[in-house]
């Protein structure tokens, strides 16, 4: 099943999924919290951080609006997540979060489209897409059968899955 959480920017998504999934195993994925005034990815798996964004522009970073992420962080939180999908341990992986860079197919667009076309239903999906690019990521992905969820709904879809 695919599960969709689309809200506002700055609205608590991540914090409040940093909270609920700190002691499951069978979750997977990233999260990009912002740690020290900068986002970092979190691997939902092995509770670790890598760097996902600097200060200021360079050759290694991808801008979008005032972010500066770092390229080769998306290719290492893309392959945390295949190898996840693979693991009979993970009941749920979590994609934080689908936007402008995939609308433009960059960013996360490659790990995105392979889940969404190859994952046929093995793993529960759950997708953090910002309020006011739902319906543009959905049409991208052909993503039709989804359920939205509110950030109240996420304590029971993560509860069980213990």
């Amino acid at each position: 099943m695919i599960y969709i959480l689309s809200q506002a920017i700055q609205t608590g998504k991540t914090s409040r999924l940093m909270d609920l999934t700190s002691d499951k195993k069978s979750i997977g994925g990233f999260l990009s919290p912002t740690v020290d005034t900068v986002r970092q990815l979190f691997n939902i798996e092995t509770k670790s951080f890598i760097n996902f964004e600097k200060k200021e522009s360079d050759s290694t970073t991808i801008p979008v609006g005032r972010f500066h992420f770092i390229e080769e962080s998306f290719n290492i939180a893309s392959q945390w997540t295949l190898d996840q999908v693979q693991s009979d341990n993970i009941n749920l992986i979590i994609i934080d979060e689908l936007g402008k860079l995939e609308l433009q197919d960059n960013g996360f667009h490659q790990l995105a489209d392979k889940l969404l076309t190859q994952n046929s239903n093995s793993k529960n999906l759950l997708l953090i897409i910002r309020d006011f690019l739902l319906d543009d990521i959905t049409a991208k992905y052909s993503i039709n059968n989804y359920q939205l969820v509110t950030a109240r709904d996420i304590q029971k879809l993560i509860g069980p899955l213990r």
